[in-house]
């Protein structure tokens, strides 16, 4: 007996030991990838979702305490930078603004949210009153003070601030709900709102609610609504960012599938003009690296804009580049490939080939004279799979996926 523990523990300590220096060795591997760990004292972003458990609240007078809270990333400033509202159950809510190159600063206090008491359990970024600013909902629950429990619209001013006004807009529901999917349902420009409610315990027996927005959109409340189809990217255009830009202000959107806890957002991005008529421009960045641009889009109407295929009738695309038609053949190749391009001016481009770990195996210069072109590429040395060859002339980006046998 003495001998069979004795080996278990000489295994055991083997195992860690092996373990151990597996994991530092790891550590130590540099990784060319998409994605790195950015620490706390380099974001900034000092936030900790903690649940304090005792006697009277736990687990088994109220499941949902582990359900957790949300997330809300949305640029609530206009200039072109996800910022990030993070939500938490027992502690203070908190925005962080986004200042570049992945460095935040907490601005929860000067923009009016310090507020903002209660058992929060989830956030959604959304332009209720279609002004072109972004603003916050956020769902509350938990046991006891109904006050506490009734849900938050915190309205921004022009990206100097929140003020609350949930019962001015019908939305301070204290039902235990667990998050809300804004959408418009009816396709009138502005956002109504699905609310989820996990209670059965109340009076209104854990039913979900719909909430139509009644808000009359005046002349300086235009909207655009703008639907995505993908193709070389996923078919619903989840990771797709779009900007758009109107004289010298421009919006971002992200298509998600959603920010909380039980959260499903439309994938139509749905964006507040205020008093513009028309966007100059829209550009799309998918996520398979393509980018496409469409120009002099009229406000108040829902386009659908399908990667690298066509673009909305009535909406001019820029003609002056790359075709969409561009070919490589033959794909799947073995490796030796044909780029023909049709060009719409004598141009400088630059062609990568992109495996799927987002590393740039392969990149080219060259010339691309007007009218059509073709170019031998020679991939022979690389692995078998799937691949992106990206084409860009400094102005458009194109893309297309490369499978090599």
């Amino acid at each position: 007996m003495k001998s069979f523990l004795l080996r278990v523990l000489t295994l055991t300590l083997f195992v860690v030991s092996f373990s151990s220096c597996k994991e530092e060795a790891d550590s130590k591997k540099s990784y060319d990838s998409l994605f790195r760990i950015v620490p706390v004292t380099e974001s900034k972003i000092n936030f900790k979702n903690e649940v304090a458990e005792s006697h009277d609240f736990n687990f088994l007078n109220y499941y949902y305490i582990y359900n957790g809270g949300g997330v809300a990333v949305a640029d609530i400033n206009n200039d072109g930078l996800d910022d990030v509202y993070l939500t938490a159950n027992q502690q203070a809510n908190r925005l962080y603004l986004n200042e570049g190159d992945m460095k935040f600063k907490d601005i929860t206090s000067e923009m009016g949210l310090s507020g903002d008491k209660g058992w929060t359990t989830g956030v959604s970024a959304i332009d209720i009153n279609t002004d072109g600013w972004i603003d916050f909902y956020v769902c509350k629950s938990g046991m006891g003070n109904e006050e506490l429990r009734s849900n938050k619209l915190y309205i921004n001013q022009n990206g100097n601030g929140f003020i609350e006004k949930a019962a001015e807009y019908g939305l301070d529901d204290s039902a235990y709900s667990t998050q809300s999917y804004f959408l418009d349902y009816d396709n009138d420009g502005d956002l109504d709102v699905f609310m989820h409610v996990s209670r059965r315990d109340t009076s209104r027996d854990g039913h979900s609610l719909l909430y139509e927005n009644k808000l009359p959109l005046t002349s300086n409340q235009n909207w655009l609504n703008v639907s995505f189809e993908g193709t070389t990217s996923n078919r619903d255009a989840f990771g797709a960012h779009i900007e758009i830009y109107v004289d010298n202000d421009s919006w971002l959107r992200e298509v998600d599938g959603g920010s909380s806890y039980r959260s499903q957002h439309q994938t139509t991005a749905h964006f507040g003009l205020g008093d513009a008529e028309r966007a100059d421009s829209l550009v799309i960045r998918w996520p398979g690296g393509g980018v496409q641009r469409v120009y002099d889009v009229d406000a108040n109407q829902t386009i659908t804009i399908v990667e690298e295929i066509e673009f909305p009738a009535g909406i001019n695309n820029q003609t002056d580049l790359i075709d969409t038609e561009w070919t490589l053949s033959p794909n799947p190749s073995k490796g030796n490939v044909t780029l023909s391009v049709l060009s719409g001016a004598n141009i400088d481009a630059n062609i990568e080939l992109i495996s799927l770990e987002g590393q740039v195996v392969f990149s080219e210069q060259l010339f691309l004279n007007k009218g059509p072109n073709e170019r031998s590429l020679f991939f022979n040395n690389f692995a078998k799979g799937f691949y992106l060859l990206k084409i860009e002339t400094g102005r458009q980006v194109a893309s297309k996926k490369l499978i090599l046998f």
